[in-house]
């Protein structure tokens, strides 16, 4: 039902840069991008450079990298904690995807920190795979990522993929994003049998994907003042492990108008409502071994295949 992209290489253009930021050892603290920017420069707000990449590979660990004016800054894979701030300006183009290859906005594989994303567009252009892809290897360790204030649209995956693998813990924030347009899911929580994922998803739209919000795995997720809408499949697919850590909570939020389901409950943890407007509520029974509660101020348009219980099991 849901399409994964596991790819171990980057599209070959791109392999180059890739490995040039794999060993990324920038000093800077800051370094700056501009539409006049050159990638023979220091990458200072004085001598700016012209792309993403270049801006990345003079940076230092946890440094901050910022767009100066509107422009398309280009891809970007990362592999140590770092800012990116398009400062509501900065767009990038996905790298497409050829044989099974991954093609990305902004690919992540970073072991531990934070990253943190914001301001920023990043369109597919119905050829690139994902527009945000999280593949890290965690070893017990603790990574964060943040993305603010950011539209992703045109994926023929996800717009925003979270996929660590490995051991650990990811820390999720997203705040006032966009997901649109996306073959697939518009923001997938999906980690490796060993992470666990704790996160809020707040003030975003998932709009015109095949699945809106896709949270599966051993995730315990908080989704508020958000929207779901025209998904041509699930508004809100819940695809919980069975793990006492696994839970999804929706608060305040909307799932209506999506085609097939506006919220779909198939997984084994804990789902619970508090004053949404969902229009059509899907329980899988057959699949659904969890638990399913609501505070009594939601407006259920319709369901199957039970009727809502106020304060206990639906």
């Amino acid at each position: 039902m849901h399409l994964h992209l596991f790819g171990f290489a980057l599209l070959s253009a791109t392999v180059t840069v890739a490995s040039i930021q794999a060993h990324a050892s920038g000093t800077l603290t800051r370094t700056f991008v501009s539409s006049t920017g050159v990638d023979t420069n220091p990458c200072t707000i004085a001598q700016p450079c012209a792309t993403f990449a270049a801006a990345y590979s003079a940076v230092q660990a946890n440094g901050i990298v910022a767009a100066l004016d509107p422009g398309k800054y280009g891809p970007l894979s990362i592999t140590m904690p770092v800012t990116i701030n398009g400062n509501g300006w900065a767009a990038i183009t996905g790298t497409a995807g050829i044989n099974g290859m991954i093609g990305a906005g902004i690919s992540i594989n970073v072991g531990a920190g934070a990253v943190v994303l914001t301001g920023l567009e990043i369109d597919g252009a119905g050829a690139s795979n994902n527009g945000i892809y999280l593949n890290s290897t965690l070893s017990g360790n603790s990574l964060a990522l943040n993305i603010i204030d950011c539209r992703i649209y045109n994926f023929i995956n996800s717009g925003i993929a979270i996929q660590p693998a490995g051991s650990g813990d990811l820390n999720l924030f997203v705040a006032n994003t966009f997901s649109l347009n996306n073959g697939q899911d518009g923001i997938e929580v999906a980690p490796g049998s060993s992470v666990a994922v704790t996160g809020i998803i707040s003030g975003s739209t998932a709009a015109n994907n095949n699945n809106g919000f896709d949270i599966e795995g051993a995730s315990y997720i908080t989704i508020a003042t958000s929207v779901a809408t025209n998904n041509s499949n699930s508004g809100i697919y819940d695809k919980l492990a069975a793990n006492i850590a696994a839970s999804l909570t929706l608060r305040e939020t909307i799932a209506k108008q999506n085609k097939t389901n506006d919220l779909d409950t198939e997984g084994n943890g804990l789902t619970f409502l508090y004053h949404d407007l969902i229009g059509y509520l899907y329980d899988n029974s057959s699949n659904f071994t969890g638990a399913l509660y609501s505070d009594g101020t939601n407006q259920i348009q319709t369901y199957c295949c039970i009727a809502p219980t106020v304060g206990g099991t639906l």
